[in-house]
C-alpha cells in the first residue's frame, strides 16, 4: 500500500487524468480561487447595496452548465457573504416556486438556456401571485 503524503500548500496541484478527453487542461487550485473571487465580486456587484445587508440576501441557483461554472457561482456567492441555496434543475416550476418562497430566496442566479429561463419565469408568476420579490441575476459566463 502506498502512504499518503499531503497535497502541496503552494497553489501547484492540479488534476491530471491520462484518459481526460481532448481539449481538457488542468488547473491549479490558484486559478480556481481566482475565479471564486472574481465570481464573488461579480455577485457583490449584481447585488448592489442589497449585498451589504444583514443579514445577508439569500442567492439561489437556477443554473444547468459546466461543472466548473457551477462550482464557481456556489462558492462564489458564498465569498461573497451571502447565504446560497442551490435548486435542482428536475424540480417544476411549481417545486422552484415553493423551495424559493419557504428557504427565504431573495436573488435567483439563472442559467441562460430557453429551459430554465421557461421554469423561472413560471416561477416567478406563481411568486408574484402570493406577493413574494424576487429578483433574477443571469448567471456571469
Amino acid at each position: 500500500m502506498t502512504p499518503y503524503t499531503l497535497p502541496p500548500v503552494d497553489g501547484s496541484l492540479s488534476y491530471d487524468s491520462p484518459s481526460a478527453p481532448e481539449g481538457y487542461e488542468d488547473i491549479t487550485w490558484r486559478q480556481v480561487v481566482n475565479l471564486f473571487d472574481t465570481t464573488a465580486r461579480i455577485i457583490r456587484s449584481s447585488l448592489g447595496a442589497a449585498g451589504d445587508r444583514t443579514p445577508p440576501p439569500v442567492v439561489g441557483i437556477l443554473a444547468s452548465t459546466s461543472s466548473i461554472l457551477y462550482a464557481s457561482l456556489l462558492f462564489g456567492t458564498l465569498r461573497a457573504g451571502c447565504p446560497v441555496f442551490p435548486l435542482s434543475t428536475r424540480n417544476s416550476a411549481a417545486a422552484i416556486s415553493h423551495l424559493i418562497a419557504e428557504s427565504g430566496v431573495n436573488y435567483l442566479l439563472v442559467s441562460h438556456d430557453a429551459h430554465m429561463q421557461d421554469i423561472a419565469r413560471k416561477a416567478n408568476v406563481i411568486l408574484q401571485s402570493k406577493n413574494i420579490p424576487i429578483t433574477f441575476i443571469s448567471i456571469p459566463t
